[in-house]
Order: structure tokens, then C-alpha cells, then sequence
């Protein structure tokens, strides 16, 4: 739904320069430089433009306004001149709300109105039975960003609200170096399996239970042992 028109970069030389444009950097005018010396480049910082416009819109359906960082709405024929050509990031909201739920891939670090939104929902450590407020907790990717991922999903993790949690240090040790394994069934609805093989499901918040699960109401898939 979000369409940013970047340039990511820091300033770097550019090319060749054109009609009326300064090229000179020092002191040596062009007609005094030895034969065979380039002309020295010059940096110029690069611009970046957020320009926000709902698919429907860039593919033509419909001609909703855009918006413009720091400028507000747009025409629709004007999000889409600017839209084109620009670098894309995923940008995942709830409709009625407005909050960021989804960036993707990519960044690993979730913006502040989604890592707000993740401890307004889970308000304490997903661990099982764990109280540890989640304001002094890690804020975890469930199914790890980097990395191979500890419980066999068969791609890195993204940096969403359905792949967030927060977890205690102790929590946060138990699932990266004490054998167990976590998943994320549903956004906030979290789910523990032990090295002994035994399956919790932990839903945090106001109402937060841990309900330990039969064998075959497990959702994690089978393992090696650990």
C-alpha cells in the first residue's frame, strides 16, 4: 500500500556533468589542467521522496490521493509520476487504524509505531507462565530475520506484528540457546515446544493463559531430537 521513492544512499561522485552545471572542485581551471588529468568529481546528495499511494491507484482502478511527506495529499496522476521509478518498500498497514503491522524485509529494527503496537497487544514476555512487563523485555523476531531459522520455517523471518514478540532475558536464552523452540501461530498467539517434546501455547495480554497441548494439536512440525 505504501510506495516510498528513494535513493538510500549517501552522497557519492557523480558522472559526467551537464550544460551550466559547476564541475570545478579546486583551484585548476579546466583549460589549465595537464593533458590526460580527469576533471575531479563533485558530490552531490542525493534526494529522498516517501510518496504513500494505494495499489489500487497505481494500477489504475481507482484515483485516491497520495501523500507526500512533508507536503500532505497529492493528486493521483501525481503519486503515480512520482512513484515511478523509485525504490519500493513493502509497507503493511491496519485499515482502520492506520498502525504499521508489516515492513517486510526490509529493515531488521521494527519503526516505533510497530514495536508500540506489538507491546500494546502481548504487554508481557510471551514465555510460558513468564509476567515480565514487555517494556523491559527484547523485542524478539520469533522466526529469526538472520540466519537459519530455529523452527524449520523454510524462510528468514520478516519484521512484522505476526513475527514479533517481546521476551524476558531469561526467555530470550531459553530460545536461543536452551533448545526450545517458538512459533508464531497467529499474530500474538505464540507457541513454546520443549527439548522433552512438549508443546505450550501462550496468549499474552489482559486475558493471557498458557494452555499446554496434546501431542496432536501441535502445530510446531516434528524435530530432531534436541
Amino acid at each position: 500500500m505504501v510506495a516510498p521513492n528513494e535513493a538510500a544512499e549517501p552522497d557519492e561522485p557523480v558522472g559526467p556533468i551537464g550544460p551550466g552545471m559547476v564541475a570545478e572542485t579546486d583551484s585548476v581551471a579546466a583549460a589549465d589542467r595537464p593533458p590526460g588529468r580527469a576533471a575531479p568529481g563533485i558530490r552531490i546528495p542525493k534526494v529522498r521522496i516517501d510518496v504513500t499511494v494505494a495499489l489500487s491507484t497505481l494500477m489504475g482502478l481507482d484515483d485516491q490521493p497520495g501523500a507526500l511527506a512533508g507536503l500532505g495529499p497529492i493528486p493521483a496522476e501525481q503519486a503515480r509520476a512520482l512513484a515511478a521509478g523509485g525504490t519500493w518498500r513493502r509497507i503493511v498497514t491496519d485499515p482502520l487504524t492506520g498502525t504499521v503491522l508489516d515492513v517486510g524485509r526490509t529493515r531488521y529494527r521494527p519503526p516505533a509505531a510497530l514495536a508500540e503496537h506489538v507491546l500494546a497487544r502481548d504487554q508481557v514476555c510471551v514465555g510460558p507462565g513468564c509476567s515480565v512487563p514487555g517494556h523491559r523485555c527484547d523485542l524478539d523476531h520469533t522466526t529469526e530475520f538472520y540466519g537459519v531459522p530455529a523452527n524449520g520455517s523454510p524462510q528468514p523471518g520478516t519484521t512484522s506484528a505476526a513475527n514479533l514478540g517481546p521476551l524476558s532475558s531469561r526467555c530470550h536464552r531459553l530460545k536461543t540457546d536452551g533448545g526450545f523452540t517458538l512459533r508464531q501461530v497467529r499474530s500474538g498467539l505464540f507457541e513454546w515446544r520443549t527439548p522433552a517434546g512438549l508443546t505450550y501455547r501462550v496468549t499474552p495480554g489482559n486475558h493471557g493463559r498458557t494452555e499446554k497441548l496434546d501431542k496432536h494439536r501441535a502445530t510446531i512440525p516434528d524435530t530432531p531430537p534436541f
